[in-house]
């Protein structure tokens, strides 16, 4: 095997890695999702997660190192560079999510700019804890490029996240058009995530009906609101009437006057 096929194959390799390391760290943002109630919803969340973070952790290592490999195949180039964006990768995510869970909003150019120093630091910290894990497995996945091929699992394992990023674009894109907000809210729990938005395209290539939609979406609406909604229990609380509040409040203002017997006792004390 020649030192830059064997490189290209690292690099395919090294990417779906981090395409599952990033689907790891990125769980927060399943968990915050609450899907309304569908499960088309759900479905088409997990098929944009797979399919968007795989697209975050692979698209910038192969557009960086392929062109890389082709010019200059060293692996003591290719593989630290490949690390760096690995980890930058790695610890953008990470910090997203736990911005995403305080905040409820994503990183971009701006947030970056009202980060405090503090977070800044942890950036750093998370940057070299995913250094270090980044570069053992670098290490694993070189060590496991070194035997030629036996079946083409890579080839099968690209193609499938292909197909999850592609469909979770198409699957945005039709809901989108029939006005589904079940699917189209879960677009703003992933970080830099711009899915398919052409309902006119699909209206021109006669594809929807985008009237029919609106009124079905309209009709939907409406039906959900009229639903009688589940009767629950009223909440207790420790409310008392104005009568109970006067009566406690004229037995302690009883307690709290001193008896005749000390009164008399105290006047005599006075006037002697």
């Amino acid at each position: 095997m020649s030192p830059r096929r064997r490189l290209l194959r690292w690099v395919g390799w090294f990417a779906v890695v981090n395409a599952a390391l990033l689907a790891l760290v990125g769980l927060r943002y399943l968990w915050h999702y609450a899907a309304l109630g569908r499960a088309v919803s759900w479905s088409y969340a997990l098929v944009a997660y797979v399919g968007h973070l795989s697209a975050l952790a692979c698209m910038p290592l192969l557009l960086l190192l392929v062109p890389v490999v082709a010019l200059l195949p060293r692996p003591r180039l290719v593989l630290p560079l490949g690390v760096f964006v690995g980890s930058a990768g790695v610890a953008f995510v990470l910090l997203d999510s736990l911005v995403f869970a305080e905040n409820r909003y994503h990183l971009n150019v701006l947030t970056f700019t009202l980060l405090e120093p503090q977070t800044w630091a942890f950036l750093v910290l998370y940057f070299l804890v995913a250094l270090a894990i980044e570069a053992m497995l670098a290490g694993w996945v070189w060590q496991r490029t070194a035997q030629p091929p036996t079946r083409r699992i890579g080839w099968s394992v690209g193609l499938a996240l292909g197909a999850c990023f592609v469909a979770g674009h198409l699957v945005h894109a039709w809901a989108e058009a029939h006005y589904d907000m079940s699917v189209t809210a879960f677009t703003r729990y992933l970080p830099l995530y711009h899915p398919l938005r052409n309902p006119g395209l699909l209206a021109r290539l006669g594809l929807i009906d985008r009237m029919r939609a609106r009124e079905r979406s309209g009709r939907i609406g409406n039906e959900r609101l009229e639903q009688p909604h589940a009767a629950r229990p009223p909440a207790r609380r420790s409310v008392r009437s104005a009568s109970e509040v006067t009566r406690s409040s004229s037995c302690v203002a009883k307690s709290a006057a001193p008896p005749p017997s000390q009164c008399a006792a105290r006047s005599a004390t006075s006037s002697a």
